[in-house]
Parts: structure tokens; sequence; C-alpha cells
């Protein structure tokens, strides 16, 4: 922090507070076009911010400025600049308030990006306290938003849904927002699908679907095109679920977002392996893997690329290639809080292992799959994977 009181008039001053008044506003409607100016300008305003968050005369706008441009640092992978900003902006914070709130809000979502769960948790707890004394239903919503987000990128579905239901409720009551009702519903039905109950989450998505059409901002209907695609896969609706994955595809195209990209990809390939067309599968991993390696999306994303092209290596017999990429997607995940992903690696590589008819290592390598999927049985995905998994070592008794 630097003290400015005597000097909150100087031309450096002046022209900075001019700046940040300009990017507050430019930035107050996240659309695709302030995506095209902030890609072309993203080093400037980072820049800017950095300074007016040396200045007690500036601090406080460039906070604003960071709070409001928080989507574009996470589809961007720029998550570690932007929290460390926004740390800056709470330490200037002096008095409780809607500032404080909002700058606890964009740290507890920048560490749920970035896979720190457990703080995000925690930054959310300490937002809940100051969110309930402003007694503001705006950001009450979007708190029990950001909590369940975080509880379904956890793998907490159950929690996130009631979480979702408790916000949705709240909008009923007045605050009565279309994008807010549509990020909830995606959440919603989302946590509804890995809950099993897939009826249910279609007509939460179609609803969202509906509500984000139209919206200036268009990947989050690209991304509930992409969830209505996963559960048209889940349920063996394989041409919806190829028309789904394409469409999202040709809408990302133009787009700078990594990681929607690998994503769909992974979604398209898993979709053609199902339908044993390797040749189009490995097209489509070899494109997300292709990703992982030369661009800065999340290491959720790199292992998720990775070992979607183990699996594929290995219905192939490509043993030696499958087991280079399931060792790299499970180095990664054991980075990350995603236990039903190692356990899927884990068991991936299990297959592999067995293949290659190293039985013992096989066999301890099914054992640690098993062992992780054991808290999360009460999910359908875990309990497949713990079937197909236990299935196979008793194989190797």
């Amino acid at each position: 922090m630097s003290g400015d009181s005597q000097s909150a008039n100087t031309p450096f001053l002046r022209i900075l507070s001019r700046t940040l008044t300009g990017w507050l506003a430019d930035t107050e409607v996240f659309n695709d076009i302030l995506v095209q100016k902030l890609l072309a300008e993203a080093e400037n305003l980072y820049q800017v911010l950095d300074f007016g968050l040396q200045y007690e005369s500036t601090w406080e706008v460039a906070a604003w400025v960071a709070c409001q441009t928080r989507l574009f640092a996470s589809r961007l992978s720029q998550q570690g600049a932007w929290l460390g900003l926004v740390r800056r902006a709470l330490n200037w914070c002096r008095e409780a308030g809607l500032l404080q709130s909002e700058l606890l809000l964009v740290q507890g979502q920048l560490q749920r990006d970035i896979d720190e769960l457990q703080a995000a948790f925690a930054t959310f707890a300490n937002a809940e306290p100051l969110v309930t004394a402003l007694d503001d239903v705006g950001l009450t919503v979007r708190l029990l938003y950001n909590q369940a987000e975080t509880y379904f990128v956890e793998g907490q579905p159950q929690i996130a849904s009631q979480l979702c239901q408790q916000a949705l409720k709240q909008l009923d009551g007045g605050f009565d927002r279309l994008y807010w009702r549509a990020a909830l519903l995606h959440i919603l039905g989302n946590s509804e699908r890995d809950l099993g109950n897939l009826e249910r989450a279609q007509e939460i998505l179609q609803e969202a679907l509906e509500l984000e059409k139209d919206a200036e901002d268009k990947l989050p209907y690209i991304r509930v095109l992409n969830s209505l695609g996963l559960i048209s896969a889940w349920s063996r609706r394989l041409d919806e679920a190829q028309a789904a994955y394409d469409a999202c595809l040709v809408l990302l195209q133009a787009t700078p977002y990594n990681d929607d990209k690998l994503l769909l990809y992974s979604n398209a390939g898993s979709l053609h392996v199902s339908r044993q067309q390797w040749q189009a599968a490995e097209n489509h991993f070899h494109a997300a893997v292709t990703l992982a390696r030369s661009q800065p999306v999340s290491r959720n994303n790199q292992a998720i690329a990775f070992n979607n092209m183990g699996y594929l290596l290995f219905r192939q017999n490509r043993l030696k290639e499958a087991r280079y990429f399931l060792d790299e997607a499970i180095k990664l995940q054991r980075t990350l809080p995603k236990p039903l992903m190692l356990a899927n690696s884990l068991g991936n590589l299990g297959h592999v292992l067995m293949a290659q008819s190293e039985k013992q290592l096989a066999q301890q390598t099914y054992d640690e799959a098993l062992a992780a999927l054991k808290p999360w049985l009460h999910m359908p995905r875990a309990r497949q994977l713990w079937e197909e998994f236990e299935a196979s070592r008793q194989l190797l008794a």
C-alpha cells in the first residue's frame, strides 16, 4: 500500500483515476464484445489495476473493476493474477460492507477455479455474516450459487442441489434476475444428473437453455447445451448428443475459451468411443491433448484429456502409449481434490497393467481405485466404476 493523501492531485494519479473510472463503466456489462476488448487490452488492464491498488485514492475503483472482470480472468486462465489483485484489495478494506463482501465472493470463485476448494469454502464462510448483515437478496443468491457450485465441483451434488433450490426460492421472492435463474438452473440440472435423475435434469437444463439463448454472453448457452449433450449420451440418445456437441464446437470455434473447447473435444471423443468409432475418437482426443499441452488450461482439464486418450489407446491395445497417458493423468489428479477422476484413471491403468500381465501392480492399482471410490458410492457414476473395477480385480484373485 502507498499513502497518497498529499499527492492525490498529481497528474499521474488524475490520469490513473480517469482510466480506472473508464474501465469501471466499460466492464459493467459482461458480454462477447467486452471479451474481445479485454483480450486486446488484458496486459494494460492488469497494469492499471496493479497501479490502482497501490494508492489510497484509487484502490476502491480498482477493486470494483477487478470484481467486474473476474469472469474474464476465469475463462482465460488468469485466475492466479486476479486472485493476487483481489487479496491486495481486501487488505485495503477497513470496514465490513458491500465491497468487502463482493471481494470475498470473487476470491472464493477464483479459488474454486484453481481447485483450491477448501480455501473457497472458508472464504464463502467468511463472507456469509457480511452478506447476512447487508440483507441484500442479490448477494445472498450469489453466495448460495457459489457455495452450490463449489460443492458440485467437489463431487457433492446432493448439497449443491439443495443450495440451488434455496437460492431459487430467493429469486422467486423478488430478486428475479434471469441471469441468476439460468445460472442456478444449470448447476441444479448438473447436480440432478450426477444423482441419476436424468429426466428431471433434462427438464431443468432445457429451461436454462431457453433463458440463455438470447444472452449477449454466449458461453453460458454453450455450456448448458454441452450439459444437455451429456445427458443425451448417458441416456444412449447418441444422435442427440452428437448434434449438441457439434453445435457447441461450431459456436466455440471463434472464441478464446480453450478450457471449454478441450471439454467439448473430450465429450465428443467419448461419444465416438461408445460407438467404437476409433479414428473419430482419436481425432477429438488428439485435439484435446494438443490444447492441454499448448494452452494455459486448467490442471483438471489437462487430466481429463490425458485420461481419455489413455483409455482410447487401451481399447485399441496400444498399451505402452496408454500407460504413458494414464500415468500423466494420475500425476495431475494426485494434486487435485477430485477422487472420482483419480479413481477412474487408476482403474483404467489397472486394465492396462492386467493386459501387460503385471498382475501384482494391477491388483494394487485396482485396490487404490476402489478405496478412492468407497466414500462416493451414493453416486451412480461411482457405483458404475466400482462394479467395473471390482469385477476386473476379481479376475486377478
